[in-house]
């Protein structure tokens, strides 16, 4: 499975991903660091990753499709 961590978590959570088997990267590591929600949501729609965040603002469906 492909993943994006967010730049509130911790980049071992990519790290324990990884191990598991799954493809993850950071917002750090993309060069996304401080860029709004919807375009790191835009991102990931565009390369198909679910996005792993502590972010509430995603988890408003009145915001996403």
């Amino acid at each position: 499975m492909l993943f994006k961590v967010d730049e509130n978590l911790h980049s071992d959570v990519a790290e324990l991903l990884r191990k598991a088997g799954h493809n993850a990267m950071t917002v750090f590591e993309q060069g996304l660091r401080g860029r709004k929600d919807r375009e790191i949501a835009d991102v990931c729609r565009i390369e198909k990753q679910a996005i792993v965040t502590l972010d509430l603002d995603f988890s408003n469906i009145r915001h996403r499709r």
